[in-house]
């Protein structure tokens, strides 16, 4: 049948194995044995499925799949592994995989995860695309496709919707869009603000309160959650929602009705919940900081909104965007961009996400006065500050000898002469550079031990599976290239 699959994987027998099997199903086999190879096959061919080895010589299969589903084809990735590792298949999930299977690997496994996998690509195929539409909305990133295709998704369905990200991504651009492109798009879209309103006058707020519920209150007030009815209700950070109102906000969820402070009946509100947060809402509830049953409900679809530095082909078209209305509001020119201008923005990375680079433009636009084109010194100076230090290396000037021979010992078991002979580090950087090596020489030795047996590496170690693997994973993000 039709179906193009790229199999990556180190071992021979693994990818003759399921080449062989393959072959018997689908048109198209291909296979690597590398990270590298496998990369660009897959951005020089097109794929439906990729199955992708977690440990590869040079790099982490869990680390690349969303580099694998950006590619041309937009490939669903299956992960395989030779360690089975329950918080491992959850992270896989996470990371956008499709499946993920254990070695060794069975006939029924691998051709029942693929034959699901493909008939998932068909049924898209086949399905009428969504429309969706944002107004003004700039993004050519294939980090936010994933992105776009569950809003338009959630815009088709009337479930509630857990939109997550970091500060400053455009959640609540978002979820207007999803508001927007639904069936209560004529009616109300009403905005909580869960971190602005005081815990004591939050409940009065989204449920009303009757004249004379309590002190001050000297007329009714219709709460949010009735100026909600038909259309949506929007909970922004809704990880600051106080714990003693989640229970009262979940039974309104189940029940659709609610009572105002000092009222004697019941009322109702029929609307649609979408709800955002930059909190990690799982660990909060493992620490008893929210309620479980309420996370459920609200995450009854999830979307994750990418940050800015994870999609930077947006940040050369958002700057043209902010530009353009600008000038369209002032009726002043339009502003060229200049060179260093371009390269300072795209090598910044924006912890403050999009909100951060319109404040950037538009404090560029603010200083540079009749000039026809914003240059990088009309950028904020933070971020030219970063951006310059980040460009140059450590300048070593002159050398420097140890004091003790304990000192000059530790420094020649660790390689360190050569740092110290022209600059003198700070102690956090000795530190770091110390921890790091030492971090590099107990994983090999663990690995001359354990081999691939992570059950033995975590009892030898002492180190949980999940923080064994997070150790693996800086180690190796540190080293200057890709290991041979």
């Amino acid at each position: 049948m039709d179906g193009r699959i790229l199999v990556v994987d180190d071992d021979p027998h693994v990818r003759g194995f399921l080449a062989e099997l393959l072959h018997k199903s689908f048109s198209v086999v291909r296979t690597a044995a590398t990270l590298h190879d496998g990369l660009s096959a897959a951005s020089s061919d097109t794929f439906d499925v990729v199955l992708l080895d977690v440990f590869l010589p040079d790099g982490s299969g869990l680390d690349a799949v969303g580099t694998f589903r950006s590619a041309p084809g937009r490939p669903e990735v299956i992960l395989i592994t030779g360690q089975g590792d329950p918080q491992a298949a959850a992270s896989a999930l996470s990371h956008g995989a499709w499946d993920y299977l254990c070695k060794p690997l069975s006939v029924h496994d691998v051709r029942l995860a693929v034959m699901r996998t493909m008939d998932f690509r068909r049924s898209m195929k086949t399905a009428p695309p969504a429309v969706f539409s944002i107004a003004d909305f700039v993004s050519i990133a294939p980090a936010m496709e994933d992105c776009l295709r569950a809003a338009a998704r959630a815009a088709a369905s009337d479930i509630p919707v857990l939109i997550t990200g970091e500060t400053g991504t455009g959640k609540e651009r978002l979820a207007r869009g999803i508001h927007q492109n639904s069936r209560r798009a004529p009616h109300a879209f009403v905005v909580v603000d869960c971190t602005a309103i005081p815990e004591s006058l939050i409940e009065s707020h989204l449920f009303g309160h009757e004249k004379g519920a309590f002190t001050g209150a000297d007329q009714r007030r219709i709460g949010l959650v009735q100026l909600a009815h038909q259309g949506t209700l929007f909970l922004d950070e809704v990880g600051d929602l106080p714990f003693g109102i989640q229970a009262k906000f979940l039974r309104l969820l189940q029940e659709k009705t609610f009572r105002p402070l000092g009222a004697k009946e019941e009322a109702s509100s029929d609307f649609r919940l979408l709800a955002a947060t930059h909190r990690n809402l799982e660990a909060m509830v493992q620490e008893g900081r929210f309620r479980q049953d309420l996370y459920y409900r609200l995450a009854t679809m999830h979307i994750t909104v990418p940050p800015l530095r994870e999609r930077k082909e947006d940040i050369l078209p958002l700057v043209q965007d902010i530009l353009r209305r600008e000038a369209q509001r002032s009726g002043n020119e339009l502003k060229g961009i200049a060179p260093d201008f371009v390269e300072t923005v795209l090598e910044y990375p924006w912890p403050g996400n999009v909100r951060e680079l319109i404040h950037a433009v538009h404090c560029a636009l603010a200083v540079c006065g009749e000039s026809h084109v914003l240059f990088a010194v009309h950028l904020p100076k933070h971020v030219r500050v970063q951006v310059t230090a980040s460009r140059v290396p450590p300048q070593e000037t002159s050398s420097f000898s140890m004091p003790g021979e304990q000192a000059a010992a530790g420094a020649a078991s660790f390689g360190f002469h050569s740092f110290f002979e022209n600059r003198f580090p700070t102690f956090k950087e000795y530190r770091e550079k110390v921890l790091h090596r030492a971090a590099g020489i107990y994983l090999q030795e663990l690995r001359k031990r354990c081999g691939a047996d992570m059950g033995r590496a975590c009892v030898m170690s002492g180190l949980s599976r999940s923080r064994l693997y997070s150790l693996m994973k800086e180690t190796e993000s540190k080293e200057t290239g890709p290991r041979e």
